[in-house]
């Protein structure tokens, strides 16, 4: 590879192009390139990287694929100010394209290269804390679930160094919830624990609303906590974990969570054979789901009743 770039007939035009595709990644539109890096991006540098086996060309037409070998020798080499500005731009640019299609898969896809190439610029974390909540939630949508963690690790990250407590904790809480769900566990207790680190904090007598604020955010850890412990079949931490919710949410008056946590510790009860416990759990958390009118709750109770 070193002698290849060595020996082009026009070694400052591919180089300058090949140095601007390494930075942009592996799999390139040249599209985006031209449009990126006008002054570079021409057709004789193009040709010159396909020939030199610098690039191969891919189906559909106009798109390129460089080795990841290439693109890390290449991108090792490029100055550093240099990278962090082509990153930047190439943020922007992207975000840009997000911003002018409304097709979901196209505006995710979009919205994840701004991301990657903000995370690479350097102090961007503003941009990077604007656009990565809207990449969450499309990928969400679309599925996508490895990517959209990979957006809210950023937002955490983000937060992190901005001493954003509430969006660190928020964050960090959201990815556990949707984790324990997809029984992806590894690493998990570990938001739990700091996103417990993270709960608000009040300087001077704290109010009756900020104790409930604060009580409210530990409530919510610790049903993801006892979820965990639950799914990992760890039934006496998931049980402590959901009596200590339970007190919380009866603190609170929080007469939904306080149906939730009866019905994870009927849950529990069941399978340690104690059907009486855990029918009185069911029932109350019945009871609760009919004074509220939420017949969805109402429905889960029963079922659990009937299966008791």
């Amino acid at each position: 590879i070193v002698f290849r770039l060595g020996v082009w007939r026009n070694p400052d035009d591919a180089r300058n192009l090949a140095e601007c595709l390494a930075i942009l990644g592996t799999d390139l539109n040249y599209e985006f390139v031209r449009a990126l890096f006008p002054q570079t991006a021409s057709i004789s540098a193009l040709s010159e990287l396909i020939s030199n086996g610098i690039l191969r060309e891919l189906r559909p037409v106009g798109t390129f694929l460089m080795d990841d070998s290439v693109r890390n020798l290449l991108y090792q080499q490029i100055d550093e100010n240099l990278r962090e500005e082509t990153h930047r731009v190439a943020g922007f640019y992207f975000a840009k394209l997000a911003s002018e299609t409304q097709d979901k898969i196209e505006r995710s896809n979009r919205l994840f290269d701004a991301l990657r190439h903000f995370e690479r610029a350097g102090n961007m974390l503003s941009e990077i804390s604007q656009i990565a909540p809207e990449a969450y939630d499309l990928l969400s949508v679309l599925g996508d679930w490895d990517r959209a963690h990979i957006a809210a690790e950023k937002i955490v990250e983000a937060g992190r160094q901005q001493q954003d407590r509430e969006t660190v904790r928020r964050w960090l809480l959201r990815m556990a919830e949707r984790q324990i769900t997809r029984e992806r566990f590894t690493g998990v207790e570990s938001y739990l624990t700091e996103a417990m680190a993270n709960l608000p904090e009040f300087e001077g007598d704290v109010s009756c609303e900020q104790a409930n604020r604060q009580n409210q955010c530990k409530m919510q850890i610790l049903i993801q906590q006892g979820r965990l412990a639950y799914r990992t079949q760890d039934y006496g931490s998931a049980s402590a974990y959901f009596d200590q919710a339970l007190d919380a949410a009866r603190a609170l008056n929080d007469q939904p969570a306080i149906a939730d946590c009866l019905i994870r510790i009927g849950q529990i009860e069941r399978r340690h054979g104690h059907y009486a416990v855990a029918q009185d759990c069911f029932a109350q958390a019945r009871d609760i789901a009919h004074r509220l009118g939420n017949q969805e709750l109402a429905f889960e109770s029963l079922n659990y009743m009937g299966v008791v």
